[in-house]
Formats: C-alpha cells, structure tokens, sequence
C-alpha cells in the first residue's frame, strides 16, 4: 500500500541523489516541518545530506560593481585592506563595506532611503526618525527595527499544531 510517508521518503531520497551531478548543491531532509512544532529543534544533524562537492566548492568571487563600491569607499578616505578586492570572497567584500561606511559615519544610501519612505508610505512605526542627513548605521538600525514591526504575524502563532498534546503529531493528521 502506498502510503503518504512513502512518497516524502521517497522524494527526498531522490532529491538528495539527483544533486550529486549538480557542483555546490546543497539539500536539506526534513521529515517534518519543525517550524510549526514549537518543541523541535530546526534539523538534527542525522537528518542533514550535504554533498561533498558543496562541502570543498570554491567561495563566490565579488562582482565588479561590489568592486568599483569599494574602490569609491576607498576614494573617500576608507582604510586600505590588507589584501586586494578581487581576493575577497562576495561575503567578506560585503562584510568590509559595511563595517567601513559605519566606521566612516557615511550618509544613508539611496537605496536605504528609498526603501524607508516605501516602509514608512506602508505604514512603519517611528516615520519621524527619518530624514535626508541620518547615517547609515542609524538607517541600517531603524530599517531592521521597522521591518520587524511590519511584518505579518507567523504562520506557527495560527496554525492548529501550536497545542502542545498535538506537537508531535503528523502534520496530515493536525490540519
């Protein structure tokens, strides 16, 4: 008898073989979704497969506009790295520019700015905080503090699984 079970162990094995022949990919097997069970923990390592090629795969290398932003940070009066941009993994070159625009006190980005009037049109918290002269790190601050305020309430607060004689059943049979 084919049961659901069956099915998800069977996709999941088959996801799991088919990314061998993909370079840097990565799965993640879940037999249930922990998110909505408040007593689970996200993954057991047991029921983690990561490929070995994603495991030794060489680290992204920055792009070119990543570069020329911190060549201009450079320009304006930014210390020199020990090593040169195109060393840099993306992660880090990301890492040393925003560490050096809070160090520098630079204004906010445009991009900063255009997402805080979009929030604030949609309706953030704390709309007067925010003008022309603020510094990044106080953007950067009141943007993480806005996005937490406005966005919409967890799937896990609604849903039935939330009672805890029902946690720890099968997701089919709580829904």
């Amino acid at each position: 008898m084919f049961s659901l079970l069956h099915a998800r162990t069977s996709i999941a094995r088959s996801l799991s073989f088919s990314t061998r022949h993909v370079p840097g990919a990565t799965v993640l097997l879940r037999t249930a979704r922990p998110w909505i069970c408040p007593g689970r923990s996200q993954a057991d390592a047991s029921q983690r497969a990561y490929s070995a090629k994603a495991a030794g795969a060489p680290k992204r290398k920055p792009s070119p506009s990543a570069i020329r932003v911190a060549d201009k940070l450079l320009e304006k009066g930014a210390p020199k790295p020990e090593k040169d941009f195109a060393e840099f993994t993306e992660l880090e070159l990301r890492e040393w520019q925003v560490e050096t625009m809070e160090a520098l006190d630079m204004p906010a980005t445009e991009y900063q700015l255009a997402q805080a009037k979009a929030m604030i049109a949609d309706g953030a918290p704390n709309g007067d905080q925010v003008r022309d002269d603020v510094t990044f790190r106080e953007m950067r601050v009141w943007l993480s503090k806005a996005k937490a305020a406005v966005r919409p309430p967890s799937f896990l607060h609604s849903h039935a699984c939330w009672r805890a004689e029902q946690c720890h059943a099968p997701i089919w049979d709580t829904c």
